[in-house]
């Protein structure tokens, strides 16, 4: 793979398969939808969205297929901000996904989110994950 200093330069992969080597065990393959100041949005084979926080990305690299896969979906729904603070702003209130580096995600409503952390409401409890933890947020 080619040594890239931004994101920015990997603006040709765009809707391209791609693979990103979170470090950790696994690898999370899928469409790359969109390259933001901080995160990238994934699309995976099971119309799950995926936003990931460009810190904790260890690597991303194309697919070794030529085509994208048709499987994809054209259609999903896709939320859009500059940096993934403002995104998860305007996720308030929608079931969500937060994986915050543990050995388990977070599975609940985005209920409150401050400069520090983020409020999920899970199984009718408040859970607080500070923001600089959360690796990613996906769609529920």
């Amino acid at each position: 793979m080619a040594c890239y200093h931004s994101l920015n330069q990997l603006m040709h992969l765009i809707g391209k398969e791609v693979c990103i080597n979170r470090g950790e065990p696994g690898f999370l393959i899928g469409r790359l939808v969109s390259i933001q100041n901080d995160y990238v949005v994934i699309q995976t084979k099971t119309r799950r969205v995926i936003y990931y926080r460009s810190y904790y990305i260890v690597s991303l690299s194309e697919s070794r297929r030529k085509m994208v896969p048709t499987n994809y979906e054209q259609g999903v729904e896709v939320i859009m901000a500059h940096t993934f603070h403002e995104l998860l702003s305007s996720l308030l209130n929608h079931p969500m996904i937060l994986d915050a580096g543990g050995p388990q995600v977070e599975r609940g409503l985005l209920s409150r989110i401050t400069a520090d952390e983020v409020v999920m409401e899970v199984k009718e409890k408040s859970v607080g994950i500070p923001l600089g933890q959360i690796r990613y947020a996906a769609s529920e």
